[in-house]
């Protein structure tokens, strides 16, 4: 969900930055949300550091994304659901419980 926004932060190519998201799920005893965002250089050029840097706006503007399209379950253009594989059987819903948990806005309600 946040790949395809990283270029918009590191100035990179998208296909310069991996993401994986990971949902609580008993079955494979994650316990809480993850997302990883990786450089996929070898031995990096420092875009995960850039995106560290930068996180809270990638955040936000993932949200964003999110929260102004049009679309029910989620699509290709707000949380890229299907793009190459990913994000299989991830809703929208679950990419905004995700992000509103890292950026706090939850406990804004």
């Amino acid at each position: 969900m946040c790949g395809g926004l990283v270029s918009s932060i590191a100035m990179c190519d998208s296909n310069d930055v991996a993401a994986s998201t990971y949902l609580p799920n008993a079955l494979s005893g994650h316990a809480s949300a993850r997302v990883f965002l990786y450089d996929t250089t070898p031995g990096g050029i420092g875009l995960a550091e850039t995106i560290f840097d930068n996180i809270e706006e990638l955040w936000r503007r993932a949200l964003k994304a999110i929260e102004t399209c049009q679309c029910a379950q989620g699509c290709p253009s707000c949380i890229q659901a299907g793009r190459r594989g990913r994000e299989a059987g991830f809703k929208k819903s679950d990419a905004k419980t995700v992000l509103d948990g890292l950026l706090g806005t939850w406990l804004h309600y």
